[in-house]
């Protein structure tokens, strides 16, 4: 199975962030980006269904990053997310929402 494509959030609306591709590319990317963050996650009321070669994910989901080195600033994200997974042969593409985020990106 091939890993799906994956773009890291903006930290700026109006900035373009590159494609990643890859798990490694992806791993490495999201580990430099998170290093001096204590994250945590939070999935609730998950709806999965699958019908033929399509899955269908619904749930609330919420990610909050705390600065390691300010534990005031932080950022949350929270929204409902709609996944669609579709068979295409010997791989897969997912289709997401994007989440909505409060608090301060920059950190």
């Amino acid at each position: 199975m091939q890993f799906p494509t994956f773009v890291l959030l903006p930290k700026k609306p109006a900035l373009n962030t590159p494609l990643l591709q890859g798990r490694e590319v992806i791993v490495a990317a999201l580990a430099g980006a998170l290093s001096h963050l204590d994250t945590t996650h939070s999935v609730n009321n998950a709806r999965a269904s699958v019908d033929g070669d399509k899955a269908h994910l619904d749930a609330l989901v919420e990610a909050q990053d705390v600065s390691r080195n300010d534990p005031s600033r932080t950022y949350l994200m929270k929204n409902r997310y709609e996944v669609e997974l579709v068979r295409q042969g010997e791989s897969c593409s997912l289709n997401a929402s994007r989440p909505t985020a409060f608090g301060v990106p920059e950190i």
